[in-house]
């Protein structure tokens, strides 16, 4: 359900005198008629993006002559509109199209002719017409807090009063405020009533299992350029990270003997920042979490593997931290459990 209120105002420029002149020839000799601000309220209900109404209002028009003095027009309209949000990631504007139809009440003040007016003969004339309004609101939520509760829109239509002589066309502009006072409740799922059972609830706490594992990218003799062996094993280091719950990643380059010191420096290094680069731009390995050493030549009783070890041709990846409770030792956890042996 919502509600509208909504100020009202009808544009009747002076290019428009066309809005005036059936109307005022019945009720004097003037094409002039000055509106003033007028105000519209209705309620509906709204289903998805459609929206129904029922709205109401006051119009007041004077003439700007002695014949035509105050018309006061009451409108009565089913409203239908659709709602569209032009911008994809952001919900809380709307342009709303609408069609309205139904009923316009008018009554009018004015003297017949000028005998009329001098003697002061007011008449009063009553009548019913058709009116076809369409036009169009654009909607703004201004607090996200809110949600839809609170819209403030504005619009654009046409008053289309439908005669046996034609139509006349009143264009208006309006402000107004539409209010959601019953928020929407979610649906709750159907829930299937089962006898309740107690159970006693065992909660069991592991133990943190720390883990060490070490991976060896070999090299190709003066090369710092990864094989296409040696991207299989840093893919398998890197797939071994979704055992973890926490860790840390060391990357140890070595060289071969063969140059001078600084230049199996240099080559163990790009060796490893290599290796390294790999890891965080394929498989987004936090740089935070890496530790880059290069030892040139430098023998490290931890390079085990390959048969390349003599000459260090080499780069160990080094993977340190907490496995995550699943991969805990499954016959471990059996035996606390029929021995009531928890934590």
């Amino acid at each position: 359900m919502f509600f509208t209120l909504s100020g009202q105002y009808f544009l009747l420029t002076e290019a428009a005198n066309a809005i005036s002149p059936d109307m005022a020839s019945r009720y004097g000799v003037s094409a002039g008629i000055i509106p003033y601000p007028g105000f519209r309220i209705g309620a509906g209900y709204e289903w998805n993006r459609l929206q129904f109404s029922l709205e109401s209002g006051f119009t007041y028009i004077k003439g700007d002559n002695p014949l035509v003095l105050n018309v006061y027009m009451f409108p009565l309209l089913l409203r239908a509109g659709y709602s569209f949000y032009p911008f994809k990631n952001y919900n809380r504007f709307t342009i709303r199209p609408a069609l309205a139809l139904g009923l316009i009440f008018s009554n009018a003040e004015h003297y017949a002719d000028a005998i009329d007016l001098l003697l002061d003969r007011l008449t009063h004339s009553s009548g019913t017409g058709f009116l076809l309004q369409p036009g169009v609101r654009f909607g703004w939520n201004p607090s996200a807090k809110l949600g839809r509760m609170v819209e403030i829109f504005a619009g654009a239509s046409v008053d289309l009063i439908i005669e046996t002589d034609g139509l006349i066309p009143l264009p208006q502009i309006e402000v107004g405020v539409l209010v959601r006072p019953f928020p929407r409740k979610p649906r709750q799922p159907a829930v299937e009533i089962q006898e309740a059972v107690y159970q006693e609830e065992v909660i069991i706490e592991y133990e943190p299992e720390y883990f060490r594992q070490v991976y060896l990218v070999i090299f190709r003799a003066d090369s710092t350029v990864i094989t296409r062996e040696g991207f299989a094993v840093l893919d398998e280091a890197a797939a071994a990270l979704d055992d973890f719950n926490e860790y840390r990643i060391i990357i140890r380059g070595y060289a071969a003997p063969y140059v001078s010191t600084a230049g199996q420096r240099e080559v163990s290094r790009r060796r490893a920042v290599n290796s390294a680069s790999y890891l965080m731009e394929n498989h987004n390995v936090p740089e935070e979490l890496i530790t880059i050493e290069w030892l040139g030549a430098q023998e490290n009783p931890e390079n085990i593997l390959g048969s390349n070890h003599p000459n260090r041709r080499s780069v160990e990846i080094i993977i340190e931290g907490i496995l995550k409770p699943n991969e805990a030792n499954e016959e471990d956890v059996q035996i606390n459990i029929e021995g009531w042996r928890l934590r």
